[in-house]
Protein backbone atom coordinates (compact mmCIF):
# COMPACT_ATOMS: atom_id res chain seq x y z
CA UNK A 1 0.00 0.00 0.00
CA UNK A 2 1.54 3.32 -1.03
CA UNK A 3 1.98 6.19 1.70
CA UNK A 4 0.01 9.30 1.15
CA UNK A 5 2.10 12.11 -0.19
CA UNK A 6 3.20 14.77 2.06
CA UNK A 7 0.81 17.85 1.52
CA UNK A 8 3.61 20.52 1.24
CA UNK A 9 5.20 17.83 -0.89
CA UNK A 10 2.39 18.03 -3.16
CA UNK A 11 2.01 22.26 -3.19
CA UNK A 12 6.11 22.29 -4.04
CA UNK A 13 5.18 19.82 -7.21
CA UNK A 14 1.82 21.49 -8.45
CA UNK A 15 2.09 23.22 -11.81
CA UNK A 16 1.57 26.75 -11.77
CA UNK A 17 -1.53 28.41 -13.29
CA UNK A 18 -1.33 30.54 -16.57
CA UNK A 19 -2.59 33.58 -14.19
CA UNK A 20 0.16 33.20 -11.48
CA UNK A 21 2.81 32.43 -14.09
CA UNK A 22 1.25 35.98 -15.86
CA UNK A 23 1.55 37.38 -12.95
CA UNK A 24 5.01 36.60 -11.86
CA UNK A 25 6.10 37.87 -15.20
CA UNK A 26 4.40 40.92 -14.51
CA UNK A 27 6.24 41.59 -11.22
CA UNK A 28 9.47 40.97 -12.78
CA UNK A 29 8.79 42.98 -15.49
CA UNK A 30 7.92 46.03 -13.40
CA UNK A 31 11.23 44.95 -11.21
CA UNK A 32 13.46 44.83 -14.25
CA UNK A 33 11.99 47.68 -16.16
CA UNK A 34 11.81 50.09 -13.10
CA UNK A 35 15.73 49.32 -13.05
CA UNK A 36 16.25 50.21 -16.56
CA UNK A 37 14.20 53.40 -16.26
CA UNK A 38 16.35 54.76 -13.16
CA UNK A 39 19.54 53.46 -14.64
CA UNK A 40 18.62 55.98 -17.47
CA UNK A 41 17.71 59.00 -15.32
CA UNK A 42 20.86 58.42 -13.32
CA UNK A 43 22.28 59.20 -16.84
CA UNK A 44 20.14 62.20 -17.50
CA UNK A 45 20.79 63.89 -14.15
CA UNK A 46 24.20 63.10 -14.27
CA UNK A 47 24.09 65.06 -17.99
CA UNK A 48 22.32 67.66 -16.20
CA UNK A 49 24.73 67.99 -13.74
CA UNK A 50 27.36 68.35 -16.19
CA UNK A 51 25.61 71.08 -18.07
CA UNK A 52 25.20 73.10 -15.21
CA UNK A 53 28.56 72.97 -13.83
CA UNK A 54 30.51 73.66 -17.03
CA UNK A 55 27.85 76.86 -17.38
CA UNK A 56 28.06 78.01 -14.52
CA UNK A 57 31.89 78.23 -13.49
CA UNK A 58 33.59 80.83 -14.33
CA UNK A 59 37.21 79.02 -14.40
CA UNK A 60 35.45 76.91 -17.50
CA UNK A 61 35.22 79.69 -21.02
CA UNK A 62 34.69 79.57 -24.23
CA UNK A 63 37.41 81.51 -25.59
CA UNK A 64 35.07 83.77 -27.98
CA UNK A 65 34.76 84.01 -31.89
CA UNK A 66 37.02 80.84 -31.31
CA UNK A 67 35.65 79.72 -35.01
CA UNK A 68 37.15 83.16 -36.70
CA UNK A 69 39.97 82.71 -34.69
CA UNK A 70 40.90 79.20 -35.64
CA UNK A 71 40.00 80.28 -39.49
CA UNK A 72 43.05 83.40 -39.22
CA UNK A 73 45.45 81.37 -37.15
CA UNK A 74 48.14 81.63 -39.89
CA UNK A 75 47.58 85.18 -39.94
CA UNK A 76 48.01 85.58 -36.79
CA UNK A 77 51.19 83.36 -36.60
CA UNK A 78 52.31 85.84 -39.06
CA UNK A 79 51.53 89.23 -37.24
CA UNK A 80 53.21 87.83 -34.13
CA UNK A 81 56.63 87.19 -35.90
CA UNK A 82 55.90 90.62 -37.86
CA UNK A 83 55.77 92.03 -34.08
CA UNK A 84 58.90 90.13 -32.69
CA UNK A 85 61.08 91.56 -35.83
CA UNK A 86 60.28 95.27 -34.97
CA UNK A 87 62.64 94.47 -32.06
CA UNK A 88 60.17 95.88 -29.25
CA UNK A 89 60.83 95.82 -25.57
CA UNK A 90 57.81 95.34 -23.57
CA UNK A 91 57.74 95.31 -19.27
CA UNK A 92 54.93 94.54 -17.50
CA UNK A 93 54.30 95.57 -13.67
CA UNK A 94 51.53 96.05 -11.11
CA UNK A 95 51.39 99.04 -9.26
CA UNK A 96 49.25 100.84 -7.12
CA UNK A 97 47.62 104.13 -8.09
CA UNK A 98 45.65 106.76 -6.20
CA UNK A 99 42.00 107.43 -7.70
CA UNK A 100 39.37 109.67 -5.93
CA UNK A 101 36.86 107.61 -4.45
CA UNK A 102 33.69 107.84 -6.37
CA UNK A 103 31.60 108.81 -3.55
CA UNK A 104 33.17 111.00 -1.23
CA UNK A 105 36.21 112.53 -3.67
CA UNK A 106 37.90 114.04 -0.74
CA UNK A 107 38.98 110.67 -0.12
CA UNK A 108 41.52 109.29 -2.09
CA UNK A 109 42.01 105.11 -2.99
CA UNK A 110 44.48 103.01 -4.18
CA UNK A 111 43.60 101.00 -7.30
CA UNK A 112 45.44 97.44 -8.43
CA UNK A 113 46.93 98.68 -12.12
CA UNK A 114 48.93 97.11 -14.58
CA UNK A 115 51.81 99.38 -16.22
CA UNK A 116 53.02 98.74 -19.63
CA UNK A 117 56.41 99.98 -20.78
CA UNK A 118 56.78 99.87 -24.65
CA UNK A 119 60.42 100.69 -26.27
CA UNK A 120 61.19 100.18 -29.46
CA UNK A 121 64.60 98.37 -31.00
CA UNK A 122 66.43 101.46 -30.15
CA UNK A 123 65.64 101.70 -26.65
CA UNK A 124 63.32 104.79 -27.01
CA UNK A 125 59.80 104.92 -25.94
CA UNK A 126 56.94 104.10 -28.85
CA UNK A 127 54.80 106.43 -29.50
CA UNK A 128 51.15 104.52 -30.05
CA UNK A 129 48.36 105.41 -31.83
CA UNK A 130 45.66 103.05 -31.00
CA UNK A 131 45.35 99.38 -29.63
CA UNK A 132 43.98 97.56 -26.97
CA UNK A 133 44.66 95.55 -23.80
CA UNK A 134 42.79 92.51 -22.38
CA UNK A 135 43.44 91.43 -18.81
CA UNK A 136 41.88 88.22 -17.51
CA UNK A 137 42.72 85.72 -14.46
CA UNK A 138 43.40 82.42 -15.60
CA UNK A 139 40.85 81.47 -12.28
CA UNK A 140 38.04 83.22 -14.04
CA UNK A 141 39.49 83.19 -17.77
CA UNK A 142 35.41 84.19 -18.67
CA UNK A 143 35.93 87.85 -17.33
CA UNK A 144 37.77 89.51 -19.75
CA UNK A 145 38.76 92.88 -19.10
CA UNK A 146 38.94 94.80 -22.43
CA UNK A 147 40.11 98.29 -22.14
CA UNK A 148 41.23 101.18 -25.05
CA UNK A 149 45.21 101.80 -24.87
CA UNK A 150 45.55 104.98 -22.33
CA UNK A 151 49.22 106.00 -22.67
CA UNK A 152 50.53 108.68 -19.93
CA UNK A 153 51.19 111.91 -21.06
CA UNK A 154 54.19 112.52 -18.94
CA UNK A 155 55.78 109.13 -19.66
CA UNK A 156 55.96 107.92 -23.07
CA UNK A 157 55.75 105.25 -24.34
CA UNK A 158 54.16 103.88 -20.99
CA UNK A 159 50.05 102.43 -20.99
CA UNK A 160 48.23 101.95 -17.63
CA UNK A 161 45.24 99.45 -17.33
CA UNK A 162 43.50 101.34 -14.16
CA UNK A 163 41.92 98.51 -11.79
CA UNK A 164 42.29 95.16 -13.60
CA UNK A 165 43.90 93.38 -10.91
CA UNK A 166 41.43 92.73 -8.07
CA UNK A 167 43.29 89.36 -7.19
CA UNK A 168 46.59 87.76 -6.31
CA UNK A 169 47.02 84.76 -8.90
CA UNK A 170 48.57 84.16 -12.70
CA UNK A 171 47.01 86.39 -14.97
CA UNK A 172 47.12 87.00 -18.60
CA UNK A 173 47.52 89.84 -20.56
CA UNK A 174 46.98 90.30 -24.38
CA UNK A 175 48.36 93.09 -25.90
CA UNK A 176 47.38 94.76 -29.46
CA UNK A 177 49.16 98.38 -30.20
CA UNK A 178 49.86 100.43 -33.34
CA UNK A 179 52.67 103.23 -33.50
CA UNK A 180 51.91 106.65 -34.96
CA UNK A 181 53.69 105.01 -38.22
CA UNK A 182 51.20 102.03 -38.59
CA UNK A 183 53.29 99.42 -37.36
CA UNK A 184 51.60 96.89 -35.36
CA UNK A 185 52.53 94.78 -32.30
CA UNK A 186 51.06 91.86 -30.71
CA UNK A 187 51.40 90.06 -27.55
CA UNK A 188 50.51 87.77 -25.06
CA UNK A 189 52.19 87.15 -21.93
CA UNK A 190 51.12 85.67 -18.36
CA UNK A 191 52.08 87.81 -15.02
CA UNK A 192 51.97 86.05 -11.76
CA UNK A 193 50.69 88.79 -9.40
CA UNK A 194 51.33 88.27 -5.25
CA UNK A 195 49.71 90.82 -3.03
CA UNK A 196 50.50 94.25 -4.04
CA UNK A 197 51.86 96.71 -1.32
CA UNK A 198 50.63 100.12 -1.61
CA UNK A 199 52.69 102.45 -2.85
CA UNK A 200 51.31 105.64 -1.85
CA UNK A 201 51.02 109.14 -3.78
CA UNK A 202 54.42 108.38 -5.50
CA UNK A 203 52.89 104.98 -6.68
CA UNK A 204 52.08 105.97 -10.53
CA UNK A 205 54.16 104.32 -12.81
CA UNK A 206 55.89 102.71 -10.33
CA UNK A 207 56.56 98.91 -10.50
CA UNK A 208 55.56 96.44 -7.65
CA UNK A 209 58.46 94.31 -6.16
CA UNK A 210 55.78 91.61 -5.77
CA UNK A 211 55.05 91.39 -9.53
CA UNK A 212 56.77 88.20 -11.29
CA UNK A 213 58.29 89.62 -15.11
CA UNK A 214 56.03 88.55 -18.21
CA UNK A 215 56.13 84.82 -19.54
CA UNK A 216 55.70 85.22 -23.60
CA UNK A 217 53.66 82.76 -25.08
Amino acid sequence: MNDPIPESDAIASRTPTRRELADANRRAAWRWGSLVVCLLGLQVALGVAAIVLSTGDPSVAVVPDYYARSMRWDQTRALERDSQALGWSVQYAAVMLPVADPVNRAVARTDRSLRIDLRNAQGNPVVLADGQVEVYRHARASDVLVRPVRPLVAEPGVLVVPGCFDHPGWWEVELDVTDVDGARYVQSTSLLVDQLAALGSAGAGTSSSDVSGGRAD
